[in-house]
């Protein structure tokens, strides 16, 4: 069962997400589910939650005071989508975390957020090791916020995809104090795509739903990393109404 976004915004941007499920593997809510008066699904261990783009997420997620350039915050939204991520956990169902979604996932699963950096405000590329190399794709891109697991213990965590030659110029925290991120965390990169393994969540710093071409590598990526990770151990575990093709 695939909720769709616990917010209120755009509905129009969410049916691309479809296309990254195998079409006989989930349920799908119907899309204006959270509209004042309509009832709210609640989660169950086969649910999906997907949580978007948006606003800088709260300061207060991770422990910090906002920066000059972090954006005010949409209480209403960070206290409704906080809430349904918790839900989430409660029941053992997944998240996926697109954009400020990622930022989400990643600060309520205990990891933290760098509040100002740049060179991620355009499409670049992405690089993923795979066995002793590896591929590089581009990734549509929109934030001047990055996730930042590395405060978790690595085993928390796996990294899907990270910025290639991407020149982020200055990392900048709270009070717009530089932070020298390759000296605190001397195996930093900057995470695109992150699988935060307590928390079930999926989270993905780019816009799958941005290409037109779902043929796009970044598309294909998702939407394999989606059924890898997510579904295909739900059905493993034996989840009612999920199947893996």
């Amino acid at each position: 069962m695939l909720i769709l976004s616990p917010d209120t915004c755009d509905r129009g941007t969410e049916i691309p997400f479809l296309s990254l499920f195998e079409k006989k593997a989930i349920q799908i809510i119907p899309p204006n589910f959270l509209i004042q008066g309509e009832t709210n699904p609640i989660p169950h261990a086969d649910s999906v939650l997907l949580f978007e783009g948006g606003t800088d997420i709260s300061s207060e997620f991770y422990g910090q005071q906002a920066g000059p350039k972090t954006q005010t915050a949409d209480f209403q939204r960070d206290v409704h989508e906080e809430s349904y991520f918790k839900m989430a956990q409660q029941v053992g169902a997944s998240i996926i975390g697109i954009c400020r979604g990622a930022q989400l996932a990643c600060a309520l699963s205990g990891g933290s957020i760098i509040q100002d950096v740049g060179g991620h405000g355009t499409i670049h590329p992405v690089e993923v090791k795979h066995g002793s190399g590896s591929f590089v794709f581009p990734t549509t891109s929109s934030h001047h916020q990055l996730m930042n697991p590395y405060v978790l213990p690595p085993t928390d965590w796996d990294s899907f995809g990270y910025a290639k030659n991407v020149n982020s110029g200055k990392y900048r925290g709270e009070n717009n104090k530089k932070i020298k991120v390759f000296k605190k965390w001397r195996n930093w990169k900057d995470q695109e795509i992150v699988w935060f393994k307590k928390t079930r969540s999926l989270a993905i710093q780019g816009h799958p739903e941005w290409f037109e071409d779902q043929r796009a590598v970044f598309v294909q990526y998702c939407r394999f990393l989606v059924n890898f990770l997510i579904l295909k151990e739900k059905a493993e575990k034996g989840d009612e109404g999920i199947q893996t093709p």
